[in-house]
C-alpha cells in the first residue's frame, strides 16, 4: 500500500531505502506532497544498479494539481507514484529500455529527450517528433 506524505522532508530517514534517489526527487513539485510506492521506486533501484550510471528525473509523483497543470492524463500512473520521467543523458534510449524491462516496467512512453517507464497496464506510446 503507497504511503503518502504531505511533505517530503516528513519521510523518516530509516523508511527511505533507495541509495541513488532522494525523496526531493520523487517528490511532486508544486507543493513537495510524495506518494511512496515501494515496488515502483525498488524496480527504479533495479534499473538504476543495472544499468550503473546515474539516472535524471524530469518527473516522478505528481500531485492532482501538478498533474493537471502540466497537461498529464486524469489517469497517469504519477498519480499513483508508480511512473518516472528519466532523461536520456548519459544513457541510450535502448539501454534503458533494456533495464526498465528486465526490472520489470511494464509502461513504456517515448519521447525526444525522456522515456516514461511505469508499473501501470502494459502499453507503449511514441511522441517523438518526427522530422
Amino acid at each position: 500500500m503507497p504511503k503518502f506524505y504531505a511533505r517530503w522532508q516528513d519521510v523518516p530517514a530509516e523508511a527511505w531505502r533507495w541509495p541513488h534517489f532522494k525523496p526531493s526527487e520523487i517528490a511532486s513539485p508544486d507543493d513537495g506532497s510524495l506518494l511512496v510506492d515501494e515496488d515502483a521506486l525498488d524496480r527504479l533501484e533495479e534499473v538504476r544498479q543495472r544499468i550503473g550510471k546515474p539516472l535524471y528525473l524530469n518527473s516522478a509523483y505528481r500531485s492532482a494539481a501538478h498533474n493537471k497543470a502540466v497537461g498529464g492524463s486524469p489517469t497517469s500512473q504519477h498519480l499513483k507514484g508508480k511512473a518516472f520521467d528519466v532523461r536520456l543523458s548519459g544513457i541510450t534510449r535502448t539501454e534503458l529500455l533494456k533495464a526498465a524491462k528486465a526490472a520489470g516496467f511494464t509502461g513504456f512512453g517515448q519521447y525526444d529527450s525522456f522515456m516514461h517507464i511505469d508499473t501501470g497496464p502494459a502499453r507503449t506510446w511514441d511522441r517523438r517528433t518526427k522530422l
